[in-house]
């Protein structure tokens, strides 16, 4: 690319859909909605792996907005997995409590 060309960002539709998407996620999290946020999960993923294609100095350009959004879907995933891993707990001991139960 030329010196005196500016390099082109990524278009901002692209980053605000990241954004709007990273806002549902996290609604869905906080309402304990696990269909709907795996659902966001698997969009924004498709998203991200989008970027794969687009030139480096795009990328470059918006890093920091790419990062914040990128960080926040990761503990989003994290605060999932933890919510799951929770309810996975919970169905266990109500099974064996159950299953104590039944044997009286």
């Amino acid at each position: 690319m030329a010196e005196n060309q500016v390099n082109p960002r990524l278009h901002d539709a692209h980053l605000i859909a990241l954004e709007k998407a990273q806002d549902a996620l996290e609604d869905a999290l906080r309402d304990t909605d696990f269909d709907a946020a795996e659902r966001i999960n698997m969009e924004m993923r498709e998203r991200f792996a989008g970027l794969a294609h687009v030139h480096a100095d795009q990328i470059r350009q918006d890093l920091p907005r790419l990062s914040a959004i990128i960080g926040r879907h990761t503990q989003a995933r994290n605060d999932l997995l933890e919510q799951v891993a929770c309810l996975q707990r919970n169905q266990r001991r109500t099974q064996a409590v159950i299953a104590a139960y039944a044997k009286h």
